[in-house]
């Protein structure tokens, strides 16, 4: 593969992770008012971190792919953690 191929590979992919994770941060803020205080000190460590990963993505290397991967993972745990805990406070009002 060429070289001009393997960054337009890794731009892409880095679009497609910040595009996820941009969605995954408006998840996040519609479920916060649910969460715990460990869930919300969570988010409030993490969601800095997406504006830097943000700019991150403008540097096409390994290093930033592996900061974007990261963050997605958390903000993505996060996201399910909060979900988990609106699905339990649902069940229980009924």
């Amino acid at each position: 593969m060429q070289d001009t191929d393997r960054i337009e590979n890794l731009r892409q992919e880095m679009e497609d992770r910040l595009s996820q994770l941009r969605q995954l941060r408006d998840e996040v803020k519609v479920y916060l008012h649910l969460g715990s205080m460990e869930l919300k000190e969570q988010w409030r460590q993490l969601e800095p971190r997406i504006q830097e990963a943000e700019q991150f993505s403008k540097v096409l290397t390994e290093a930033s792919r592996g900061v974007v991967k990261d963050l997605y993972t958390r903000a993505r745990a996060l996201r399910d953690g909060l979900a988990e805990l609106k699905a339990q406070r649902t069940l229980g009002k009924h």
